[in-house]
């Protein structure tokens, strides 16, 4: 396996599990959410998850490189300004209600940078 540059939107217990677990696979993980508080947080090593385990993979990850927090999506995409964007994506928008809702992967050239707006960025 070849490590991958993985950005995940959220870093609720969904987001910052999934984020974590592919870090620690050795894939380089970019965590993106849009509440500054709750990145600056996870950035001083405070998970605030109850998860056995959870906090010591985040702390490894973090330390080893492989995982990073940044605020809103666009934040992912200056991170990744002088790398190609992928040819596939797939977008997790949230309801008004909180709840995730997944779009389908999408194949081609599209630039994910029109839809980052719509992911909630902060920008």
């Amino acid at each position: 396996m070849f490590a991958r540059r993985i950005s995940v939107v959220g870093t609720g217990y969904v987001g910052l599990t999934t984020g974590a677990c592919l870090a620690s696979l050795g894939h380089r993980v970019i965590c993106a959410d849009v509440d500054e508080k709750k990145i600056e947080r996870l950035r001083s090593g405070e998970i605030g998850i109850r998860e056995d385990g959870l906090a010591e993979v985040v702390s490894e990850d973090v330390a080893a490189g492989r995982v990073s927090f940044v605020v809103g999506t666009a934040a992912v995409l200056d991170e990744l300004e002088h790398e190609e964007l992928p040819s596939r994506y797939a977008l997790l928008r949230a309801d008004a209600d909180g709840r995730g809702r997944h779009s389908r992967p999408r194949r081609g050239r599209a630039d994910p940078r029109r839809a980052a707006g719509r992911c909630g960025s902060s920008q």
